[in-house]
């Protein structure tokens, strides 16, 4: 199955996450094909046993996916699971969640990686999987070897499938200076035949707020002002590359400590950086923090630009500025941020695309710079 979607975000398999997914309007949800992750924490407690079969757990997914997504395409990668949980039943958990939402007549393509020599081989004896092709993750490491156009024929010969029904991700994990370029890193890869889309994934978002103060502050979409430079050099204009990112979240996943005490923060997106509203941890400063950021977000000009009405997110925001609707909690506030990221960089890469299309000697950069608002889907109508 080819997905025309250009944005593909990757989407932890969280009750936060989860619900960000859900409440996109359906416009947004035909401009993304979101990448699912589950955790380690869908299969049982962080230090418990885990459910009785990884099937059972699997098929679990598979309706939650089929409640929050429907019948539109997406990618499914359990790569980042512990191997003794993503191997512990008959099929790995890519090929049992695959095999589940098939059944439930729902569009999941299967993620695979260099070294998943018996995921790979799974989706290869799958009639249903290799029906709507395979999406192949390759990071850095992978891209830097000597033989890797040799061993991705191999793999393809396994899996059983051309080029043309290959989605391609590279994905570039977290942020760090003197990344290679994009157009080099696809030419160690090429092929007589195009791959089905080619992914740029990357994150710039820190991996925890840690070393940022108390207060309010703006941090830089990195990964968005680089893919826009990538995607304006003339080597690139032959390619029609999506774009990926890791939302308002660290490229790395990590389950928060046992016994922490999280900061009262709040994250959101503008068209080119995240806003940030830093508090003093829930122990210390309580949960009122959160009105006390709704109220200074509501007050900030790109938020009060683009509206209560851009997204579910915002929504949320301007609704929580009165303390008698309640604080919120942890996973709502990251619900409402991660929703908001998604609506907003999908319009943004859609309204580039229709630029690009349009006027196709105007350089990306001006593309990127003209106001996100008049195109929201929220003010249609």
């Amino acid at each position: 199955m080819r997905t025309k979607a250009l944005y593909r975000p990757v989407i932890r398999w969280k009750q936060g996450e989860r619900r960000a997914l859900a409440s996109l309007n359906e416009r947004s949800r035909r401009m993304l094909t979101p990448i699912i992750e589950p955790v380690r924490s869908c299969y049982g407690p962080r230090n418990g046993e885990l459910k009785a079969e990884s099937g059972i757990t699997d098929r679990l997914i598979a309706e939650q996916i089929k409640q929050v997504w429907g019948a539109h395409p997406f990618f499914i990668d359990c790569r980042s699971l512990p191997y003794w949980v993503n191997h512990r039943s008959p099929n790995c958990s890519t090929a049992g969640i695959c095999v589940a939402a098939n059944a439930l007549g729902l569009n999941p393509i299967p993620v695979v990686g260099r070294n998943d020599e018996r995921t790979y081989r799974e989706i290869g004896a799958s009639n249903s999987s290799r029906a709507r092709g395979v999406c192949l993750r390759l990071d850095l490491v992978d891209l830097d070897l000597p033989g890797i156009a040799d061993e991705l024929e191999r793999i393809l010969k396994v899996v059983g499938l051309s080029r043309r029904r290959i989605d391609l991700i590279v994905d570039y994990g977290g942020w760090y200076e003197g990344h290679p370029r994009v157009a080099d890193l696809l030419s160690r890869v090429a092929g007589a035949e195009p791959w089905r889309s080619v992914t740029v994934l990357r994150g710039s978002f820190p991996p925890d707020l840690a070393d940022i103060r108390e207060g309010f502050h703006s941090l830089l979409r990195r990964e968005w002002h680089w893919w826009l430079e990538q995607a304006a050099e003339p080597a690139m204009s032959r390619e029609v590359i999506s774009f990926g990112d890791y939302t308002t979240q660290h490229a790395v996943f990590g389950e928060p400590p046992e016994g922490c005490n999280p900061s009262v923060s709040v994250r959101y997106a503008t068209e080119d950086a995240w806003l940030i509203c830093r508090g003093q941890g829930i122990k210390q400063g309580g949960a009122d923090q959160w009105t006390g950021h709704a109220r200074m977000l509501a007050e900030h000009p790109d938020v009060i630009r683009l509206g209560a009405a851009f997204s579910a997110g915002s929504r949320y925001v301007y609704e929580h500025c009165d303390e008698d609707i309640g604080t919120g909690n942890f996973s709502t506030w990251l619900q409402a941020g991660v929703n908001h990221h998604l609506e907003l960089v999908a319009n943004q890469v859609a309204q580039l695309v229709r630029s690009v299309e349009s006027a196709p000697n105007r350089r990306v950069g001006q593309i990127a710079r003209l106001p996100l608002a008049a195109s929201s889907p929220r003010r249609e109508g």
